[in-house]
Formats: C-alpha cells, sequence, structure tokens
C-alpha cells in the first residue's frame, strides 16, 4: 500500500469526504448508455471512499443509471472487510434508487469481490463481478433502466 493511503478497513465509519487522499489515476468516459470508469494505481477493490464518491457524482451529473467500474489494476487481493465496505458504501452512495454497476476485476480476484456483489445486492444494487469487460458491459445492456 502506497503512503498516504488507506485501506478501508483503517477507515472508521465516520472517515469525511472532504479528508482525500491522494486520488487514484481515474478516466470516466460517458458512453451511449453507460459511464465507463477505468481506475489504476489501486490495488484492486481497496478503494479510497472517495474514488466512490466521484465515480456516484458522476453518474448523477451524467445522469448514467449504469456504471462499468474497470478495476482491473494490478494489486493484491481484497480483504473481506475491503469486499464488505465497498459493496456497503456503493449502495449508501447510488445516485438513483435503479442503479446498475458492473465491476472488472482481474480473474484471480472474482472469487473474493463477488462478497461486494453480495453486500451491494443485499442492499438494493443491482451489481455484478466480472473478469471480463465485454461480458460485464453486455451485462449491463441486458438490464433495463
Amino acid at each position: 500500500m502506497s503512503q498516504g493511503r488507506l485501506a478501508w478497513n483503517q477507515l472508521s465509519p465516520s472517515f469525511p469526504k472532504e479528508a482525500k487522499n491522494p486520488v487514484s489515476p481515474m478516466v470516466i468516459e460517458l458512453g451511449s448508455d453507460h459511464l465507463r470508469v477505468t481506475i489504476s494505481g489501486v490495488s484492486g477493490l481497496s478503494l479510497e471512499r472517495h474514488t466512490i464518491d466521484e465515480i456516484m457524482d458522476a453518474a448523477a451529473e451524467k445522469r448514467s443509471h449504469r456504471v462499468l467500474l474497470d478495476a482491473r489494476s494490478d494489486g493484491s487481493e481484497p480483504t473481506t472487510m475491503d469486499c464488505f465496505y465497498l459493496g456497503e458504501y456503493i449502495a449508501s452512495r447510488r445516485p438513483w434508487p435503479f442503479f446498475t454497476m458492473a465491476i472488472v476485476v482481474r480473474e484471480d480476484m472474482v472469487n473474493a469481490a463477488k462478497f461486494t456483489e453480495v453486500v451491494a445486492r443485499n442492499r438494493g444494487v443491482f451489481l455484478q463481478v466480472f473478469a471480463d469487460d465485454t461480458e460485464a458491459l453486455g451485462w449491463l445492456r441486458s438490464i433495463s433502466s
């Protein structure tokens, strides 16, 4: 973990949005029917809260109900708590009642990341984890908004 970054399991539930750590390099592109976010420089699903805030703010600004999050950057496998807090925080920050997100991770991280999927779905978010971005995009497009 790089200096100045906190993992999800090191954050208190009251971690303020203003207390931003160095921002992970992120590219946000608006497609015809979805928002595509590519993140690099993070350990897979060990994203900071402000990164999720930026993604959700962009989805609200662009009025996108579908987000494809590509988090295949190099990094270690996320902890169970990383996956739990990520799913919980995505659900708490969704900009729309009907919100769909596909997360693409490295193939060796899919099993661990499925817990994020379970946590978010239990909180009302249509979220699925994939190892292939083409499959993820197909799933996103199959969900009507």
